[in-house]
């Protein structure tokens, strides 16, 4: 399933570059980075945590951020900001399996957050 998902990407991405010629960004059309999501720490009362599964993965490949989920989370609201400007919203339906967020590529630091419509919140923190 994961090959589907990375062929439909290639797909997208290229329509995308048509779509968008001009634009620029200082990605490489090969590079890819894997972005590390981790549940955002929230300090309780009581000492130490049990760890949450985390059920969603994240890539950087050719000037877009690939966010995907591991099993049906329900409807999270997804923000993309960074200090290069950019400042995305969505929401995203984890029964679709992956959407793709665009971002500016411009050197800065990028941050990634999910949030569930429990309120468990999940990070993930890049830079370019």
């Amino acid at each position: 399933m994961k090959t589907f998902h990375k062929i439909l990407l290639s797909l997208l991405i290229a329509i995308g570059f048509f779509a968008t010629q001009g634009s620029y960004s200082l990605l490489s059309s090969s590079e890819e980075i894997t972005i590390s999501i981790r549940k955002k720490p929230v300090s309780l009362p009581g000492g130490p945590q049990m760890p949450i599964y985390n059920p969603f993965y994240a890539e950087l490949e050719n000037g877009y951020v690939l966010l995907g989920s591991y099993s049906n989370c329900g409807v999270v609201d997804v923000s993309l900001t960074s200090t290069a400007g950019d400042n995305y919203s969505t929401m995203f339906d984890t029964t679709d399996g992956i959407i793709i967020i665009p971002i500016s590529g411009l050197t800065g630091d990028y941050t990634l957050l999910i949030t569930t419509l429990s309120g468990v919140e999940f990070i993930g923190e890049f830079s370019i």
